[in-house]
């Protein structure tokens, strides 16, 4: 660690210390009851973001990797994800800040912030997720020859599927941090799994067709299937019940 970053961080210690004693943790405050429901939608939550992007991304390498003559498929995906995963850390910087912001205003009941910033946020990521999507469909060839030469030579339908798995990826995952923020986190993360779960089964199926495209569209089915359609309802049908009025749609 270098001396300034390490003076930073002790100064913030200091000051927190001083400034700010009335925020250190006593266990005389301590609720055991609140903390059951929060250690419990910890653990949802962890379990949903650690095993599915562990189940989704790198559990169908392992796979393709097991398979007879499955080496040069095993290079192209492990490449692939990772730069679908490079693509889509700039939706995670955009949805975690996100998350607890919605959470603060629902608890204050400005739910008209809620709808708008959610709709722009969802608008904007989807934007970008277009845009990476057709990238890879249109010129993810030329692009991953001018990366890794000619040693991998994916076909032109095996970056299609990227794209669009790419685009239902961020829908999946914008409409999954609006409602953790709104606190559905058990039911959102149960989905997730589920989610995953169902990609396993459906990589582990069409990989035995050799085809170096079906990984991905094995994740896109799940993604259709699973979640596509029903945190959007799930988002509506809260929004609604909590506030009654059926106008309150964030797509």
């Amino acid at each position: 660690m270098q001396v300034p970053t390490l003076l930073v961080q002790i100064a913030n210690v200091v000051f927190f210390l001083i400034k700010r004693p009335f925020l250190l943790p006593r266990f005389s405050s301590f609720d055991w009851k609140e903390s059951h429901g929060l250690i419990a939608d910890g653990i949802m939550f962890s379990l949903a973001a650690n095993l599915s992007a562990f189940l989704c991304h790198q559990f169908p390498i392992t796979v393709l990797g097991a398979l007879p003559g499955g080496e040069s498929r095993t290079a192209i995906l492990a490449a692939s994800m990772n730069l679908v995963i490079s693509a889509f850390g700039v939706v995670s910087m955009i949805f975690i800040p996100m998350w607890s912001a919605v959470s603060d205003s629902l608890s204050r009941g400005d739910v008209n912030w809620v709808q708008q910033a959610s709709r722009r946020t969802i608008i904007n990521t989807m934007v970008y997720a277009f845009f990476i999507g057709f990238t890879l469909a249109l010129f993810g060839k030329p692009l991953f020859k001018l990366w890794l030469g000619d040693m991998l030579q994916p076909s032109s339908l095996f970056f299609v599927c990227i794209g669009i798995y790419f685009i239902f990826l961020v829908w999946e995952y914008a409409h999954y941090m609006i409602l953790v923020g709104i606190g559905q986190i058990k039911i959102a993360s149960a989905i997730y799994m589920t989610r995953s779960l169902v990609a396993v089964v459906a990589v582990f199926i069409l990989a035995r067709t050799e085809q170096d495209w079906t990984t991905f569209a094995g994740l896109t089915i799940s993604t259709v299937v699973v979640t596509a359609f029903s945190y959007p309802l799930i988002l509506r049908r809260f929004l609604t019940n909590r506030f009654g009025s059926s106008r309150l749609r964030v797509v």
